[in-house]
């Protein structure tokens, strides 16, 4: 079958480039904008309704200073976000393992775990 007739493979390259071109995107407005100065970034509900930090809490911020160089900085924002970009990357390569059960009840209990952690140490 000629690939003139399949149009499955210029569907996957327009996904592949739009998906490129929206992180690309979004890496810069990170890297722009700075979400403690700016109204452009929407503040955690659930920290706004208890005072308890989410798991996610932070991690905009985190994400501009270690855009920026700032590493440490990001640490202080959220200490987890260098293990969910390693995530991240993980989840990226290997597809198949994150629908695996263990996978995902694994990832939950960390994620619980994190949350525990952070708002009784006050990290």
């Amino acid at each position: 079958m000629s690939d003139r007739k399949n149009p499955a493979p210029v569907r996957r390259l327009a996904a592949s480039a739009g998906v490129f071109f929206l992180l690309t995107f979004g890496i810069a407005v990170f890297f722009w904008v700075d979400p403690v100065k700016t109204w452009f970034f929407p503040r955690c509900p659930f920290f706004a309704l208890t005072g308890f930090k989410c798991p996610g809490c932070g991690t905009a911020r985190a994400f501009h200073a270690m855009l920026h160089g700032r590493f440490m900085e990001a640490l202080c924002f959220n200490a987890a976000l260098p293990a969910m970009l390693v995530l991240l990357a993980y989840c990226s390569l290997f597809p198949r393992h994150v629908q695996h059960p263990v996978f995902v009840w694994t990832l939950l209990v960390l994620i619980a775990a994190w949350w525990i952690v952070r708002n009784v140490i006050g990290v």
